[in-house]
């Protein structure tokens, strides 16, 4: 595994099994079904983000970029 890969893949990874352990207790919380929508559907969202992101971050890796920030117009 290349080297530049290693640091988001892990926070990527920490991040995740924190989005799914919110996600989870989300479900997991006594009460009206209301609240596990307003808290778990947000959370479950943010995760599906959170990997998009990460694999976005992959491949600009792969195809060489080394600077996440370098594509942005000011």
């Amino acid at each position: 595994m290349d080297k530049r890969k290693f640091a988001p893949i892990i926070i990527g990874v920490i991040v995740a099994v924190y989005l799914l352990l919110w996600t989870f207790l989300a479900f997991q919380i006594e009460g009206a079904w209301v609240f596990k929508v307003l808290f778990g559907i947000p959370m479950l969202a943010l995760l599906l983000l959170w990997v998009y992101i990460v694999k976005e971050r992959l491949d600009e890796i792969r195809s060489g970029e080394e600077d996440d920030l370098s594509t942005m117009e000011m």
